[in-house]
């Protein structure tokens, strides 16, 4: 049955033109939903609605009160959600702790939300997700001599919608957040029909690729000597000939001109991530001299992921037809076509839609007319599919990010800032970890970003582009996002072996079934460690990182502790269990040791452990590839009738398992010329 719900719509009094309205929704699986919608009724909600717009998106003057004061406020009890700025910023407010939409001077959004989550207890949470018209809907919060509360409605530089126009809003509660965003996520693509759009058929999204996007090594930085273009021949060289599988190259916003100009340099790193729109997208003169064909022909013709960014009001092409603002967007988004066609000649296989919230933010009469910003982002979709393109969405707003589960050509979407980016790594760790909660809810594919595969050890004196002293962290996200995998190292830094536990020989990337996501437990920033899961076949990834505030003064020793209870873990997970005998793989340290009813880890500062939880059966478990960091991952096992062990032709593969009284033993595969896996010897 649909939950009974703490708020009624019996006292709301609208503008007249304008309803309200609830309903139940029944799910056999889910228990089912409460939808509001509101709507209006004829011409003259019409006017209501255009008269009532507040020319400010995040104070609309029509909308109705969420009381959360209702929920009281146990430890533990918070309201998060997805804030309206660059990769939907996760935001949280709990006991002593108020929701920050300015985290830096760099990073800001309006006080609104979508969707919204409440933890009203330990198991007990409420989604409050958009049903239809997400880009025409809000959730704010709002002050009042009541205290805080939140707010349901249009937003407010919302002018002008069609006749029958409605905004719906789905209220689910259950045990599980991440449960709860499944169940809402398959809806929406479920009547959008895109529920079994195979989101990995773009080589970008399923093979390792190589990156010179922000924190890349070469993001407006080229070698002494080169160019940039000649720069990145240098390394795409340099990794093919040490044998690291990269199938697609992604080029950056340095390849196209901007109103104004960014400066290449090969000796130091931009540190400011200007949003200088576009005036063309074709070669920039002095970092790609001789043109797109032929930097396309140096690099030997891979794949390309080929950045895009908001446009100029002096763009190349601008006309009267177009929407000028801030920045500027051809009201005939047919316009673009232009795009697939030189994507499609210079040999993409993707184009990544970047800078998406300046659109949507620099450009007023996109927010002013009721599904613009759809008919946009469906006719990317639909020019994608024409020339046999995918996109990829990056610094996305929440409601692109919901639309994009209804489009047939996104193949993945960016769930965190840019890599380095942040003083503290930890604060993009969570950031990622959080949204992936909504993209995986949502059936899309997150991208961390790329990453350093180096570490700086070995470094007297590290220079800002030779390595990550979290690189095998970084590395692990990134494997178990489901996702892309992308490095951006400096020429003869990359790490193969590091690499090589992200994929296959052949560059395939071996995935978990679901994005590695955050726990509930783990919602409220200030926690000293962050928890994460997801599951490949019978196995269960659990993450734990130190993220919590470390005083400057903490010692090196400093340590923190915390437990995670299994039968917890599985309910949130939505599996039954767990029943029998588990063992408890460490992926760092290679041991193994069968599980009580609960895990316990003890962190220094930024330290973490991945563990693997693997059923025993008949007193064995089989563990996988642990030379990868998915041993029993997708392309590295086909689970359609097995797992059967799978590869690259050619590829030595050792499996590990497990048994009572002998402990872990060792069996070697050679994989053949149809990919399957022979063994070849057993220890």
């Amino acid at each position: 049955m649909p939950p009974t719900l703490p708020w009624s719509l019996d006292h709301v009094r609208l503008p007249a033109g304008l309803s309200v309205s609830s309903r139940p929704i029944d799910e056999v699986d889910t228990g089912g939903a409460v939808v509001w919608s509101m709507g209006v009724d004829g011409a003259s909600g019409i006017r209501v609605l255009a008269d009532a717009a507040t020319g400010m998106f995040a104070h609309p003057a029509i909308g109705i009160p969420i009381e959360v004061d209702v929920f009281g406020d146990a430890p533990g009890v918070g309201v998060g959600g997805c804030a309206f700025t660059q990769f939907g910023l996760p935001v949280w407010s709990g006991p002593g702790l108020e929701m920050d939409f300015e985290p830096a001077s760099n990073l800001r959004s309006p006080a609104a939300m979508q969707p919204v989550w409440i933890r009203a207890a330990e198991h007990d949470w409420w989604l409050l997700a958009p049903r239809a018209r997400w880009h025409d809907q809000i959730i704010t919060i709002v002050e009042g001599p009541e205290g805080r509360r939140l707010r349901w409605g249009p937003h407010g530089d919302l002018r002008e919608v069609p006749e029958g126009w409605a905004i719906e809003l789905e209220i689910r509660r259950g045990p599980s957040l991440r449960r709860l965003l499944r169940s809402w996520g398959d809806g929406v693509r479920r009547r959008a029909g895109t529920l079994e759009v195979d989101r990995r058929a773009d080589v970008a999204t399923s093979h390792l690729s190589y990156w010179t996007d922000n924190g890349a090594a070469y993001w407006y930085r080229n070698e002494s000597g080169r160019d940039l273009a000649q720069t990145v021949v240098d390394v795409v060289a340099d990794l093919r000939e040490r044998r690291v599988p990269i199938r697609a190259v992604e080029l950056d916003s340095w390849f196209y001109d901007h109103e104004i100009a960014r400066a290449v340099r090969p000796d130091d790193y931009p540190d400011e991530v200007p949003p200088t729109p576009m005036l063309r997208w074709d070669a920039r003169a002095d970092t790609v001299p001789d043109g797109m064909p032929a930097f396309a022909d140096a690099l030997g013709r891979p794949p390309l992921i080929l950045h895009s960014r908001h446009l100029s009001p002096e763009a190349d092409g601008a006309d009267a037809t177009w929407w000028f603002d801030r920045c500027a967007m051809p009201s005939d988004p047919d316009w673009f076509r232009g795009w697939f066609e030189r994507a499609r000649a210079w040999g993409a296989s993707t184009i990544e839609q970047d800078w998406m919230l300046l659109y949507w933010f620099g450009v007023r009469q996109l927010r002013e007319g009721s599904g613009r910003a759809a008919h946009w982002l469906d006719t990317l979709d639909r020019l994608a599919a024409e020339h046999d393109l995918h996109l990829w969405f990056c610094m996305a707003t929440p409601s692109d990010l919901i639309h994009a589960a209804t489009l047939r050509r996104v193949s993945a979407v960016r769930t965190s800032d840019d890599y380095r980016f942040a003083e503290d790594p930890a604060s993009l760790w969570r950031w990622f970890l959080t949204v992936n909660l909504l993209a995986d809810g949502l059936g899309l594919p997150p991208f961390k970003d790329c990453f350093f595969s180096s570490g700086v050890d070995d470094l007297a004196d590290p220079g800002p582009t030779d390595g990550d002293p979290h690189h095998e962290l970084e590395s692990v996200l990134s494997a178990l996002s489901a996702g892309p995998v992308g490095i951006g190292d400096r020429v003869g830094r990359t790490d193969a072996a590091i690499v090589a536990r992200c994929c296959r020989a052949d560059g395939a990337i071996i995935g978990p079934d679901r994005p590695v996501a955050i726990l509930g437990r783990s919602m409220d920033p200030t926690v000293a460690i962050t928890w994460a899961a997801t599951t490949t076949g019978p196995q269960v990834h659990l993450l734990a990182i130190q993220t919590g505030p470390v005083d400057d003064g903490a010692p090196d020793a400093a340590c923190w502790t915390d437990s995670i209870d299994l039968g917890a873990l599985f309910a949130e997970l939505g599996l039954s269990g767990p029943a029998g005998t588990w063992l408890g793989y460490d992926m760092r340290a290679g041991t193994a040791d069968v599980l009580g009813p609960s895990v316990e880890v003890s962190l220094g500062p930024r330290a973490w452990r991945h563990l693997l939880l693997v059923p025993v059966v008949d007193g064995v478990a089989r563990i996988g590839d642990v030379d990868r960091h998915v041993p029993l991952g997708h392309r590295r096992y086909d689970h359609a009738d097995g797992p059967t062990l799978i590869g690259a032709p050619g590829e030595r593969v050792d499996e590990t398992w497990w048994t009572i009284g002998d402990g872990l033993r060792v069996t070697t595969h050679v994989v053949d010329a149809d990919g399957l896996a022979r063994p070849v010897s057993a220890g």
